[in-house]
């Protein structure tokens, strides 16, 4: 068991890396759908329910959080909702 559990940190941090790498691909679907603002709102407002740590350290959210921390989604979508917007003009 001592032997595994080396491996089985760096897999868990390599899940939570293909993880966080598909919660950018399911916003940039939902913006590409047109839904970015209701995204960016639910965001939020799941932020104030739930009482999220906005500003994680780095290293501890990208080893352990199996999604990216809420101000990272956040400045994704404003990034991605301008981007469509300017293709759109």
């Amino acid at each position: 068991m001592i032997y595994l559990e080396p491996i089985s940190e760096v897999l868990s941090v390599a899940m939570s890396v293909i993880s966080r790498k598909y919660e950018f691909q399911a916003d940039k679907f939902a913006i590409d759908q047109g839904r970015g603002e209701a995204l960016r709102e639910g965001m939020i407002k799941m932020q104030k329910e739930n009482s999220i740590n906005v500003t994680p350290d780095w290293l501890f959210a990208a080893c352990t959080y199996s999604h990216p921390p809420i101000i990272e989604r956040l400045q994704t979508i404003d990034e991605l909702v301008a981007r469509r917007a300017k293709k759109t003009e």
